[in-house]
């Protein structure tokens, strides 16, 4: 058996295992009526409500068993249900009306079986409200119960009447009975109590079967005369009826001189045998004097020899008997008995008289005297064996024709000697006789049990006896029973490959193929299951297959287990016995009933990444040549370098390059392509595995090569390694030795001769080019042209300067003319620029471009800050303010005291232009100094005022920022506030401006604030304690004498309080010590500040600690 095979054998098994478990077990089991199932065999159980179509459920109890099956509800809407008394539908007894509807809470209806099956049956249950509830439970027939009496020279056959006339089984009440009738065998009689045996008794007794009676009720027909047999009810006994003995005649003979010791008695006894049975009569009826003894139960001739008191002879006494037997003619017999018996009688003593004493010799001598015994005639009498007893009374003629009976078990035989008869009677108190023992003994009277094995039972067609149980029961399947007339009959195995559907088949026509595994049974043939449905055992027992669980299913219509249902990308493999993910390269894209057996291979030269593949889709590719299937992408990718793929085809991987060999690119698509990692100049030296230069007038101008080409005709190489041979230069080439080969000229060179060697060309010389490769003469510049350099490249490098510029030729430039000159030619080749005319002349920039821009000196607007400017020859000179110095008065005398301040403000009566934006432009310089000199002139009378400059004008109307050098004065009061005061008037001198665009960009603030130079009074230098040692106004920096100190006596009153009389910005303190009285000095002190001289708070630095220096 495969791996496979036994997979399913063992689901089988253990499906089997798990039926026959739940159906025996101990607890109530529920079973659905339309469950697919093998025959119920719990001891009790449920039967409810399942759907299903010709649903069928058979209780099959052990044997000798029977089943009480009670319907508690059914209510069903398309559908009856049919209850059986068996195990089949056919030939079994139901409830032929159907049940439809039995509400819950109605009268049960109980059903009991003849025998250990019941079946249920309907056709369909199809909606889910259909009810139905059952219960059953199997019960045991008791194995005394109804048992037959025993018997001795009798039979007993009984019989199951099986259903009532109403033409149901057992409703309600279990009417089951069992009727027995006894009858002795031939030649037997039953004895009666008491008195000879009266023939034929009707022994006709019932006993009730009922499943709830526990003990067995006979009930005999008739009464009175079953009551008279003589040991009921612990035995019925039939005694065989024998011939009587009839003693014909008694005879004595004296012999003279033989005593009895001597006389041989046995001589005597053969001789009157033989003597009788020679000269019988043709009518004769005896039984002792035929050629053979056949029902003799007498020795025929009795012999004794005695000797007689008071007589000196022996005598010998014959005693001549006989049996008869009693013909079905009874007339005929007694007339045959009384002729001769009763007739004759004289002629036989006669003859037997003559015989003795004449010819009968014993001891070679006869019988000397003849005497019958008793008077004469004899009259004949009956007699029987020991124990027994004749059949009628008397000796009268018409009562001599008697029989003997045995006498029963624990019966003796009693002869009463008046009247000629013999009768049995029972044994008295305490003592017993058995067959073997001749009169009653001491000892207990024993009787046989009743038991089955007593009777002959006869059972309906299908079921066998079963003596164990007393009643009939269904034979298994695989069995008949086809007689109803048969005595205890047995089942019948069916024909070898046979079986049966069902329980209780009737007929060998039931029987039927055996069916395989894997298909089910519907009478008369075998079905297969189906795709889904699967039947693990062989026989006939089902009617349906099993239903594959839900993810299962069979492999084929005849399925004997269920395997996994494939899913998509797997098919089933019949060597494991399982669904398997479909190989690399293939896929399934389908699903069956009955599973794919296979997977469909990818397309021509397409693979899959994985195992499982569920579509055509994940068949990936084809990749070109010089490509290989990237599994991470999904997609063809280039072979990688040192690989090469040469087929159309698709792989993970692309051919590796022979050995020592590699590729220069991705994607290589043949083995050519797969090449030595040698550059040009090399080859491989198979000897050495490298890559070795080519030798001296040898080549190489391919990489990858396994060797190197020679030089041909005149070429030559330079050295080892070289990519090409070399030949000799032409006119307009050099040799480059580097390339290892000639090269044209590169542009600004040239080279005029033929087979050159050098290794650069010529640099055209200055104020010559050339803009071609490979030139052999180099071009002058047009018109008496320079070049800056040599090995000029184009003719634009021929220099020519434009106005406003002259040429330098040491520097070999254009450059501008300087100021006070001028140059106004567009093509222009000298070397210096054209001077102004008068001395007193300059322009105001370089690169003048004409005569006209010779302005005089002070024209250039060159003093600054309101300075006064005088012309001079070739110079000016300045005048400048208060405090301002410097050629252009650009210098602040003070200007270690002076803070600088950068504002804009909008000029709106003034039109911009774009010369604004460049410094440069007259434009810019005219309009700064027009609002440089309207800011002085509302500045005049500020001392503290010292520069204001434009930097740049910004468009918006004309927007400038201005920037402010200005000192400390002696009052709180600087130039920022007599702007801000102007601009708030919106002019600034004659210009208006935009009051609210006024803005301070940028400021310093180091200006002091008037500790030293008094702008702070005395008055605003103040403390809480008014003894000093020093007065306050002491405290100045660089006072010339003793500091302040002050005279207190806490620490906390030695404080200076300075009043600044505005809000200010304080940036820094400076302290200073004291050189009076050898020198002292602050070594610490806090800082607290405040702007309405009430509310102080202390300065601290970031750290949120109090500043203390």
């Amino acid at each position: 058996m495969g791996a496979f095979e036994m997979r399913l054998f063992e689901a089988a098994i253990l499906l089997f295992c798990c039926v026959f478990q739940h159906g025996q077990a101990a607890d109530h089991t529920v079973f659905g009526l339309c469950d697919v199932g093998d025959v119920i065999s719990a001891r009790n159980g449920s039967l409810v409500v399942s759907k299903g179509r010709d649903c069928t459920r058979v209780i099959l109890a052990p044997r000798g068993w029977r089943i009480k099956f009670t319907l508690h509800e059914i209510d069903m809407f398309d559908a009856v249900a049919f209850i059986h008394d068996g195990g089949t539908v056919t030939g079994t007894l139901k409830y032929e009306q159907g049940i439809r509807v039995l509400l819950a809470g109605s009268k049960p209806i109980v059903f009991y079986s003849s025998s250990n099956a019941l079946l249920v049956h309907t056709d369909r249950i199809s909606s889910n409200g259909n009810k139905f509830n059952a219960t059953f439970e199997v019960l045991p027939h008791p194995l005394d119960k109804c048992a037959c009496l025993p018997t001795v020279s009798a039979r007993t056959v009984c019989s199951f009447p099986p259903y009532d006339d109403t033409g149901r089984f057992y409703q309600d009440e279990d009417e089951l009975k069992k009727t027995c009738k006894t009858s002795c065998d031939a030649g037997h009689e039953i004895v009666e109590k008491y008195t000879s045996s009266i023939g034929v008794i009707d022994t006709t007794s019932t006993c009730s079967l009922h499943l709830d009676m526990p003990n067995s009720v006979w009930v005999t027909l008739p009464p009175d005369k079953a009551a008279r047999l003589f040991n009921y009810p612990n035995l019925i006994s039939c005694t065989k009826v024998k011939p009587v003995t009839r003693v014909v005649s008694v005879y004595t003979f004296t012999y003279a001189n033989i005593s009895c010791a001597k006389l041989n008695i046995s001589v005597i006894e053969n001789g009157v045998y033989n003597f009788l049975v020679s000269n019988r009569s043709t009518s004769y009826v005896g039984e002792c004097y035929k050629d053979t003894l056949g029902n003799c139960t007498v020795r025929p001739v009795l012999s004794t020899c005695y000797m007689p008191s008071n007589r000196n002879i022996y005598v010998v006494k014959i005693q001549i008997q006989d049996n008869i037997q009693m013909a079905e003619n009874e007339t005929m017999t007694r007339k045959l008995f009384d002729t001769l018996y009763g007739n004759v009688s004289a002629n036989l003593k006669n003859r037997v008289q003559w015989y003795v004493t004449n010819d009968l010799l014993a001891n070679n001598a006869t019988a000397i005297k003849f005497n019958p015994l008793g008077s004469d005639p004899v009259i004949p009498y009956t007699s029987c064996p020991a124990n027994y007893a004749t059949t009628g009374q008397g000796n009268n003629p018409g009562n001599f024709l008697q029989n003997c009976i045995s006498c029963p078990l624990h019966t003796y035989k009693h002869f009463f000697a008046i009247l000629y008869q013999s009768q049995c009677q029972q044994c008295s108190s305490k003592k017993r006789r058995l067959p073997n023992e001749s009169m009653c003994v001491n000892g207990t009277k024993v009787y046989p049990k009743p038991s089955n094995v007593n009777c002959l039972h006869s059972c309906a067609l299908g079921k066998f006896f079963n003596n164990d149980s007393g009643i009939c029961d269904w034979c298994d399947y695989g069995y008949f029973q086809n007689s109803t007339t048969a005595f205890n009959p047995v089942c019948h195995r069916c024909p070898a490959g046979n079986t049966t559907a069902f329980v209780g088949a009737g007929n060998e026509n039931d029987c039927m193929h055996q069916c395989r595994k894997g298909q089910f049974t519907k009478f008369p043939s075998c079905f297969d299951c189906g795709i889904g449905y699967f039947m693990p055992y062989e026989g006939n027992r089902f009617p349906k297959c099993y239903k594959c669980p839900p993810g299962n299913t069979t492999l084929t219509a005849n399925g004997t287990g269920c395997v996994d249902q494939c899913i998509l990308g797997e098919y089933f493999n019949i060597t494991q016995g399982m669904c398997v993910l479909c190989p690399n390269n293939t896929y399934q894209n389908e699903t069956t009933p009955s599973n794919m057996r296979s997977c469909k291979m990818c397309p021509t030269n397409r693979v899959t990444l994985s195992t499982g593949a569920i579509s055509v889709d994940a068949c990936l590719g084809p990749c070109s040549a010089g490509q290989y299937l990237n599994a991470t992408s999904r997609s063809c990718k280039l072979c990688p370098v040192n690989t090469y793929e040469d087929e159309h085809r698709t792989s993970f991987m692309c051919k590796k390059c022979p050995q020592h060999k590699i590729t220069q690119n991705k994607g290589s698509t043949k083995i050519s392509q797969c090449i030595y990692p040698c550059n040009e100049g090399e080859f491989f030296n198979l000897t050495s595995e490298a890559c070795e230069m080519c030798p001296n007038n040898t080549y190489q101008n391919n990489i990858g090569q396994g060797s190197c080409k020679p030089c041909t005709g005149k070429m030559f190489t330079l050295k080892p390694g070289s990519k090409g041979c070399i030949a000799p230069c032409n006119r307009g080439e050099f040799l480059n030795k580097s390339a290892e080969a000639c090269e044209n000229c590169p542009v600004g060179y040239f080279q005029n001769e033929t087979n050159y060697l050098l290794p650069m060309c010529l640099a055209c010389p200055l104020d010559y080019y050339t803009d071609k490769l490979g030139s052999h003469v180099c071009t002058a510049c047009p018109e008496q042209g320079i070049t800056i350099v040599t090995a000029a490249t184009v003719m634009s490098a021929c220099i020519e300067c434009g106005r406003g510029y002259y040429l330098n030729k040491t520097l070999r430039s254009c450059e501008k003319c300087s100021k006070g000159f001028y140059q106004d030619q567009q093509e222009y080749r000298n070397e210096s620029c054209i001077k102004c005319a008068s001395a007193n002349l300059t322009t105001l920039r370089s690169g003048a471009k004409s005569a006209e821009e010779c302005v005089g000196y002070c024209a250039s607007l060159p003093c600054l800050n309101g300075g006064k400017c005088t012309n001079l020859d070739n110079d000016f000179n300045c005048t400048c303010l208060e405090h301002l110095g410097g050629k252009q008065c650009q210098a602040i005398l003070d200007y270690n005291n002076a803070d600088r301040m950068e504002i804009s403000v909008r000029f709106i009566n003034l039109v911009w232009n774009n010369n604004l934006s460049n410094p440069d432009t007259r434009d810019f310089m005219e309009l700064a100094n027009r609002i440089e000199n309207a800011v002085r002139g509302d500045l005049k009378n500020d001392t503290t005022f010292r520069t204001v400059k434009v930097e740049k004008f910004i468009r918006g109307s004309v927007i400038s920022n201005l920037t402010f050098n200005y000192v400390a004065g002696t009052v709180f009061n600087n130039s920022l506030d007599t702007l801000t005061r102007a601009a708030a008037d919106g002019k600034i001198g004659d210009l208006t401006v935009n009051s609210s665009s006024f803005k301070i960009v940028n400021y310093t603030c180091g200006t002091p604030l008037g500790m030293e130079n008094g702008r702070i009074p005395d008055g605003g230098i103040t403390s809480a304690n008014e003894a000093n040692y020093h007065p306050f106004s002491n405290a100045r920096l660089n006072h010339n004498g003793p500091g302040w100190t002050p005279q207190v006596n806490r620490i906390e009153d030695a404080f200076l309080q300075i009043d600044f009389q505005e809000v200010v910005m304080l940036t820094g303190i400076a302290t200073q010590g004291s050189s009076y009285q050898g020198g002292n000095w602050l070594e610490s002190y806090q800082f607290n500040y405040s702007v309405d001289g009430s509310t102080w708070l202390e300065y601290k630095e970031e750290t949120n600690q109090p500043k203390t220096d």
